[in-house]
């Protein structure tokens, strides 16, 4: 998410289970590391990018663009 000085929020990415370390470099760009779960065996280092998706399918469900109809963690799902 991406907030700004007003209070307002929105979002940049999605797909993430668990972030366990986030971080900024001196251009501003936003890293983080993801938690290795039953999804994932190994813990990767994400360039979180505007608008892509991570992997990680229970974030759909927020998606506009994602069908009400079908269960995200049902369904496979192609990476950005």
């Amino acid at each position: 998410m991406h907030y700004t000085k007003d209070g307002e929020d929105s979002p940049v990415a999605k797909g993430f289970r668990m972030h366990n370390g986030i971080m900024r470099n001196s251009k501003g760009e936003v890293w983080c590391t993801d938690n290795q779960g039953d999804w994932r065996a190994t813990t990767p280092l994400y360039h979180v990018r505007k608008g892509h998706f991570y992997g990680h399918p229970s974030s759909l469900v927020w998606d506009p663009k994602w069908p009400k109809e079908k269960d995200p963690l049902k369904n496979a799902v192609r990476r950005n």
